[in-house]
């Protein structure tokens, strides 16, 4: 037997690829209900399936049929006809709690991308591409809490390791909620900063850095940055889970672009998965690779070696990287 199947009991590789094979059936009752609700329905609650239909306007039989499943999938509970929320569930699955994993939602719409993946693999091409202009406001509302909910759980991480003595003026490119930016501002008081992505995206900046009362120390704008000027004298540039969209020679231009943004000794900062040389591990850049795949039209997963190359191209003089606790890393190069 192979050394590949190390990871799994040899004795059980049958059974064990049987599962593989069927595991999209846990993914898809997890992301119906988290698309309908389900467990934010539910809630403190204990419901049966007629009140759990009646308030998401579904099918009564069929809603109970979900919501057996999942308590097959030890998710929820059943006591007689009621339904109810497990407290281990409650944390992350239920809207307002304070660890609630609303990224879960978006992956509901990678769903439909990823069932294309046969025919991406046979033209190596994205089946339908649509640029985010083109997609629904539901669509960008999800994409943006996706990345909104991983920056907060991630950027107190980065944040420890970056240095930001010598940091007055921080440019963001692709900011997203700009929520890292925040974060950073919060425990720099000596910053401010600019933000910059598309404006189907900033419009939804706005409201963030409203909330977060930050109006006074982030200016925003909005805008292709690859088209369009970034401005000069900056201390540090972030570019977080941004290069990961566009080709090795866009990121290389990009990268020239940030050098001459930057003053001396200034810092661009990117955060990314990074995939080893080899391009099978680990698992979760690999499978980030064929997502580059299927919904960009030139983006990847780049190594270590790549993130150095553009970096190095675009005169970038020392290159540091730094493994995260997460599934992402920092590369920085110092101008």
């Amino acid at each position: 037997m192979s050394s590949h199947f190390t990871h799994w009991d040899k004795e059980s590789l049958y059974d064990s690829i049987r599962e593989l094979a069927f595991a999209f059936q846990k993914s898809r009752i997890l992301l119906t209900a988290m698309e309908l609700d389900i467990f934010s329905v539910i809630g403190d609650a204990s419901k049966t399936a007629e009140q759990v239909a009646s308030e998401i306007k579904s099918d009564v039989k069929a809603v109970g049929k979900l919501l057996n499943a999942l308590c097959g999938l030890e998710l929820i509970n059943k006591n007689d006809t009621k339904y109810s929320v497990l407290p281990e569930t409650h944390k992350y699955l239920v809207k307002g709690s304070k660890e609630y994993m609303e990224d879960l939602k978006f992956y509901s719409n990678l769903w439909d991308t990823w069932s294309n993946l046969t025919e991406v693999i046979r033209t190596g091409k994205p089946f339908q591409f649509n640029a985010l202009y083109e997609k629904s406001d539901e669509w960008i509302q999800d994409y943006f809490n996706s990345f909104h909910y991983k920056t907060k759980q991630e950027a107190d991480e980065i944040i420890k390791n970056l240095k930001f003595k010598n940091v007055y003026n921080l440019l963001e490119l692709g900011c997203g909620s700009a929520q890292l930016t925040i974060e950073i501002l919060k425990a720099n008081p000596h910053i401010k900063a600019h933000v910059s992505d598309l404006p189907v995206m900033t419009k939804l900046t706005k409201e963030n850095i409203l909330k977060e009362e930050m109006t006074d120390r982030i200016e925003i704008s909005s805008g292709d940055f690859f088209q369009e000027p970034i401005g000069k004298n900056y201390d540090m540039i972030i570019l977080s889970n941004v290069i990961h969209e566009y080709s090795v020679f866009e990121n290389i231009n990009l990268m020239h672009k940030c050098y001459e943004a930057l003053n001396k000794q200034g810092q661009v900062v990117i955060i990314e998965k990074i995939i080893d040389d080899d391009r099978t591990k680990p698992a979760n850049s690999v499978f980030y690779s064929l997502n580059m795949l299927l919904n960009t039209k030139t983006g990847d997963t780049y190594s270590e070696t790549d993130l150095w190359i553009m970096l190095k191209e675009a005169w970038f003089k020392n290159v540091i990287r730094i493994d995260t606790e997460f599934d992402t890393s920092i590369m920085i190069g110092i101008k």
